[in-house]
């Protein structure tokens, strides 16, 4: 397998307007990965209102992520300069919206980022079911058919849509297996994140979601003084992906306090001991 870093690693000074997301590539090859993930919402634009509603520790209502064709070439220059492959970039879709009426924006929303994505040259985007809390494995229909309408898409773009589990319930890893299974194509698979697996069963989400695992994210948050990460069995974890032969890409995310570089490193190392 080959590892990857998610610009979710630098969300502290992304968020804080020290790192813009053009930059971590430039930041990835300076720590000697060859390869990065990128978010897109960190391509979100605040105006003076949004800064100032932060000054007060206030948070304005979240703008779609710029895709412009100005945005994106600030991107690919990123991504050439450094010299790192864009292997994912992530979608914070809601599949599942709290109103029925807003599931078609976030159906074409999904679609530009999958027309971003080929721009960038890079065949994989990662999706979410939803964004809220979900504890049914029963999968709604329209959210059923707004899969199938991407999955089209992204076939005829060549890009194959990650579906990543998120709120670490059993029933959501049943919700993302039933729309894998029903759509059933090449160009549809599952994103599978150590660090959101059901904490009271990791073992048991963790093999059901691999034989249909495309992409993997590397959670990390804390690590105790021999180098092991203290809230995720990532022993387990390397062997499950290694007995499955897995040739993908396994994006470090790491998620913990303090200085992101020395976060990544120390997960990279992580890896490198049991791969």
């Amino acid at each position: 397998m080959k590892i990857a870093v998610s610009s979710l690693s630098f969300r502290d000074p992304l968020k804080r307007g020290e790192l813009k997301l053009f930059q971590v590539p430039g930041a990835c090859a300076v720590l000697g990965f060859e390869f990065v993930e990128l978010a897109d919402r960190f391509l979100r634009t605040r105006g003076r209102t949004g800064r100032l509603l932060m000054a007060l520790g206030r948070e304005e209502e979240e703008r779609p992520p710029d895709l412009s064709p100005v945005s994106l070439g600030q991107l690919e220059k990123g991504l050439r300069a450094a010299g790192t492959p864009l292997i994912c970039f992530t979608a914070d879709n809601d599949f599942i919206p709290p109103k029925a009426a807003m599931l078609p924006e976030q159906v074409r929303y999904v679609k530009a980022v999958i027309g971003a994505s080929r721009y960038l040259e890079c065949g994989m985007v990662r999706l979410w079911l939803t964004q809220r809390l979900w504890q049914r494995a029963e999968v709604p229909q329209p959210t059923l058919d707004a899969f199938r309408e991407v999955v089209e898409t992204a076939a005829r773009a060549n890009v194959r849509l990650a579906l990543e589990n998120r709120s670490g319930q059993l029933e959501e890893l049943e919700a993302i297996v039933s729309i894998i299974e029903q759509i059933r194509s090449y160009h549809l698979g599952a994103c599978l994140s150590f660090g959101r697996l059901p904490p009271h069963a990791w073992r048991v989400g963790l093999m059901r979601l691999l034989p249909y695992t495309i992409h993997v994210h590397a959670t990390s948050r804390a690590f105790d003084a021999d180098g092991n990460e203290t809230t995720i069995p990532y022993a387990a974890g390397i062997a499950a992906l290694n007995k499955i032969n897995y040739q993908g890409f396994i994006s470090i995310e790491y998620e913990g306090e303090g200085d992101p570089l020395e976060g990544i490193v120390a997960t990279r190392r992580l890896i490198e001991r049991y791969t």
